[in-house]
């Protein structure tokens, strides 16, 4: 019994150095960033500045310290693919760490969705050869697609077409006549308009607009007044008789 006791007195300092000394594997691997420091800033006035959302046009600062290079890059998340987005940082090298910090800013384009930012060096390496600098893990950005959901088309004289736009909440415009957009019950229609009784020969096509504008997630809309907006091109026809 005295022996097992002074076994495990020993082993227990060796267990426990090598999960503590492993400990920073696990959480890199989990996607909590380590080592560097990184912190996300929503610039555009009206924007939450301390929650990590922006909306396409907004203007975002990332503030950063202790990479190895001075950055001049990030890789940002597309709607089909990631891309580049190239600024100008402003950088302080210590010589004595030998390490970067500063900030950079960047305005949200209109294909840039949810991600992560990957942090590069690529001025003055080849494009293969370029420097990773970190991750700013989760960024939030509001940019939803808008759609027109339609019953049927096209429109003839006399029918009312339900419509729906996504997301809800948005409004609907047309191009001219014989639109009229009515609500019944709670339900939007697209429906002819014969208050001036004017005949078109044949058909007429028309383009009906959506227009959503979109939110943070604390409810405040877009500081960069942002909309989703979607299309939709619609024959009408005159089939009153003659």
């Amino acid at each position: 019994m005295w022996f097992l006791l002074k076994f495990f007195k020993r082993l227990m300092p060796l267990l426990f150095g090598g999960f503590l000394w492993a400990l920073p594997l696990l959480v890199q691997a989990q996607g909590i960033p380590v080592g560097p420091n990184v912190r996300f800033e929503n610039r555009t006035s009206g924007a939450p500045s301390h929650l990590f959302e922006a909306c396409p046009g907004d203007v975002v600062r990332i503030y950063y310290r202790n990479l190895s290079n001075e950055p001049d890059w990030v890789e940002v998340e597309g709607r089909s693919m990631r891309f580049d987005i190239l600024f100008n940082s402003n950088n302080n090298y210590d010589p004595v760490s030998q390490t970067n910090s500063g900030h950079f800013e960047f305005t949200v384009p209109n294909n840039m969705v949810s991600g992560n930012v990957e942090i590069w060096d690529r001025r003055n390496t080849p494009r293969g050869s370029h420097n990773y600098l970190g991750t700013f893990y989760g960024i939030t950005i509001h940019n939803p697609e808008a759609s027109i959901v339609l019953q049927q088309s096209p429109l003839c004289i006399g029918d009312d077409i339900p419509i729906l736009g996504l997301p809800q909440g948005g409004t609907f415009t047309y191009t001219q006549n014989p639109f009229r957009i009515i609500t019944r019950a709670g339900t939007t229609f697209l429906t002819s308009n014969l208050s001036n009784n004017v005949r078109y020969s044949n058909s007429q096509n028309q383009t009906l607009t959506y227009r959503y504008r979109v939110h943070y997630s604390n409810g405040d809309r877009c500081g960069s007044r942002f909309q989703a907006t979607a299309t939709e091109n619609i024959t009408a026809y005159d089939n009153r008789l003659e």
